[in-house]
């Protein structure tokens, strides 16, 4: 199929004129046909109703439908309630609604008053004369008072019992109550306590006086009780008795034996025990009628004082057992010390300063309460260098001290090399050198008869011999003299002027005579009048084919 960009623009249309499109056969099925203009408009036509009958209209919005001269239409009712939204003037032009007969056009305006402006009244505020108005109640100030008052018997006093509001709640009435105290309460009871005698018990009688009557509180005398009462003084005499009489048994048999009363001791000496009588009471007389006494079989107690502990008798004397005739004790919590645990005290006074702080209590654990803040800084060293302690020093491969001195800085251009980390992070310098040494060693000497010197070679390019002859030019000449005893060889400048130096590099080991700069005759040593001599300590091996490590040259008088 073309593209739709490749038909030609149809700016006739018809209703036979055809559109291409999907034919639903069913549920996710479709087939692509054919359809007329006309067939869609008849259908789209059939789906839409603008029967103002079929229109589905707001209740009480304002818009109805009627019928008019047999004719569905839509109408405006004006006793609709719920009308929203606006028209323009521009939308009503040329339409008109009939008020009590008169016809008023809709594309004006219509003069039915107007408010000019609201005034706030009494409690109000705000108002205005445009726009949205906004009308508060004022703000109310309450001012309390207090009073007191203390009405005594048949007196009166006034109350606000009610409280009338309107539904703005403002206060539309107040309902005073009068309040009368009455003359007397009559429901006082007047007392007198006696003490009266109950046989083996007593009693603490209130007796009223108005109106008469009687009240009593009973003492019961327990176990090994004894109540004593005096009626004329009114006075009750508790005596007690820790324990009745004591026995002294040898078995249970003659335990048993006994009569004995409610408190009684019975002291077994086959069981180094003590029972007192229960009261209990069975018979016949039976073990049950009688409790042990807790520890009464225990005849001596080992004490150990532990830390901060001293065990002690009231008079001091220190004791470490117990028993039955020698039980007093003191238990005295020693103080702490650098050895031994102890008791202290709180409440020292934080002595900032010196950086003392006091002992505190939370929940009787002690604590110490440092407000210190952490100001330290945490250091790590980096790449090529060490951290010991608080100190960083380089990573070195051997730290080990050597007694070599480092050469003179220089500014030599690109020789200049970056300290770096090598694998081990230890700091090395990589200087990208190779070895292209191509020098030879040479010796020194003057063939016979010639103004040359003899370079005479031995190493990178094998045996070498090399002639270096010294020939005049200009102002200058060069001449092989007479050998003079311990010379070699001498140099003559002839009308020699300023910047004609000589320049003499000795080898190593040589030295060269001359002026302060080591190896340079200046014309300052009348280089015209004298000659360089290169000069051996050895007179007669002048012409020795290698010179030696003593020879040295020097200006010397040309006579």
């Amino acid at each position: 199929m073309a593209r739709l960009t490749t038909y030609l623009n149809d700016n006739s249309i018809s209703g036979e004129d055809r559109l291409v499109g999907s034919n639903y056969i069913g549920v996710n099925n479709y087939q692509t046909n054919n359809f007329k203009i006309k067939d869609l408009t008849e259908y789209i036509q059939g789906q839409i109703s603008i029967s103002p009958s079929n229109s589905t209209l707001k209740t009480n919005g304002g818009i109805v439908n009627e019928v008019i001269n047999g004719t569905n239409s839509l109408a405006i009712d004006l006793s609709a309630t719920s009308i929203t939204g606006q028209l323009a003037n521009s939308d009503l032009v040329n339409s008109s609604i009939t008020i009590n007969g008169t016809a008023v056009s809709l594309g004006g305006t219509i003069t039915i008053g107007e408010v000019t402006g609201v005034t706030a009244g009494t409690y109000l505020n705000g108002g205005g004369t445009e726009g949205t108005v906004t009308v508060n109640h004022d703000t109310t100030s309450r001012a309390d008072t207090t009073s007191t008052a203390a009405p005594a018997y048949g007196a009166t006093f006034t109350v606000i019992d009610t409280l009338t509001t309107n539904t703005t709640g403002h206060v539309t009435a107040a309902n005073v109550k009068t309040v009368t105290i009455p003359a007397s309460d009559n429901t006082n009871t007047t007392y007198t306590v006696e003490a009266v005698d109950d046989g083996d018990n007593a009693k603490i009688q209130l007796v009223g006086a108005n109106p008469s009557s009687t009240d009593d509180i009973k003492l019961k005398a327990g176990s090994n009780i004894t109540i004593n009462v005096n009626e004329t003084t009114d006075e009750i005499e508790i005596v007690g008795t820790a324990f009745g009489n004591t026995f002294t048994v040898a078995n249970e048999t003659a335990h048993l034996a006994l009569t004995t009363s409610s408190g009684d001791l019975v002291i077994r000496t086959d069981q180094s025990k003590t029972y007192i009588d229960n009261g209990t009471n069975a018979s016949p007389n039976v073990i049950s009628n009688y409790t042990e006494l807790q520890f009464s079989g225990i005849q001596q107690i080992d004490l150990v004082a532990g830390d901060g502990i001293d065990l002690e008798d009231h008079a001091s004397n220190a004791i470490t057992t117990l028993t039955q005739n020698n039980n007093d004790l003191k238990v005295i919590n020693t103080l702490a010390t650098a050895s031994e645990r102890g008791g202290i005290k709180i409440g020292y006074t934080t002595d900032n300063a010196n950086r003392n702080y006091a002992l505190q209590l939370s929940s009787e654990k002690g604590y110490v309460n440092v407000p210190w803040v952490d100001t330290n800084t945490t250091y790590a060293a980096g790449v090529g260098l060490v951290l010991i302690g608080t100190t960083f020093k380089a990573d070195l491969i051997d730290e080990t001290l050597r007694s070599l001195t480092a050469e003179t800085i220089t500014t030599t251009a690109n020789r200049t090399y970056s300290v770096m980390p090598d694998a081990d992070g230890d700091l090395v310098v990589n200087i990208p050198w190779s070895d292209n040494n191509t020098q030879n060693a040479y010796a020194i000497s003057i063939p016979a008869s010639t103004t040359k010197l003899r370079l005479t070679g031995a190493g990178h390019d094998g045996a070498t011999t090399d002639d270096i002859e010294f020939v005049g030019s200009g102002a200058t000449t060069v001449t092989r003299t007479t050998a003079k005893s311990g010379y070699r060889l001498g140099f003559q400048r002839v009308n020699a002027g300023a910047g004609y130096d000589y320049v003499i590099q000795a080898p190593t080991g040589d030295t060269v005579r001359g002026s302060a700069a080591a190896g340079t005759a200046s014309n300052t040593t009348d280089a015209v009048s004298e000659i360089l001599w290169l000069e051996t300590s050895d007179a007669t091996a002048w012409n020795d084919a290698m010179p030696l490590a003593s020879d040295r040259g020097a200006w010397v008088a040309s006579t």
